[in-house]
């Protein structure tokens, strides 16, 4: 949460390419820890998991708004359009933190497994399967 400086922004554009008639929906915007949500005036929601986030890019600035593209990683491509620059670049630094996944993390160390670097060479009790060894006994 300490990533989160704004989380509701109202009067956003959600813009949508695939429609026929160029039109958008405006409605409110708001970030929580785990999901992007977009609701419209019809109460129609939009919801983008912070994980599914590929790419999070700010564009300039134009008359209508700061616009906000949104590209995920189910091939989904999301346009926003915020009416004030200073909540788009909030929304964008939060975004950017948030849809990290596990850069910074060390995945051996959640398992419980590691001592210091090195992985010990023991299988583990029933339950749990540690693919090296696994894949040692077969020699990959």
């Amino acid at each position: 949460m300490e990533h989160i400086r704004t989380t509701k922004v109202e009067h956003v554009k959600l813009l949508d390419r695939f429609s026929t008639s160029n039109k958008s929906l405006t409605g409110t915007l708001y970030l929580t820890a785990t999901h992007l949500l977009f609701i419209d005036a019809n109460q129609r929601e939009t919801w983008i998991l912070h994980h599914h986030i590929a790419a999070v890019e700010k564009l300039p600035l134009t008359t209508s708004g700061c616009p906000l593209v949104i590209q995920c990683k189910n091939f989904r491509v999301v346009h926003f359009v915020v009416p004030r620059e200073r909540d788009c670049h909030d929304i964008y630094n939060s975004l950017l933190q948030l849809s990290k996944t596990g850069e910074t993390s060390n995945y051996k160390s959640l398992c419980g497994m590691c001592l210091g670097n090195k992985v010990m060479r023991k299988i583990p009790r029933v339950g749990f399967v540690f693919e090296k060894c696994a894949f040692n006994k077969f020699d990959v």
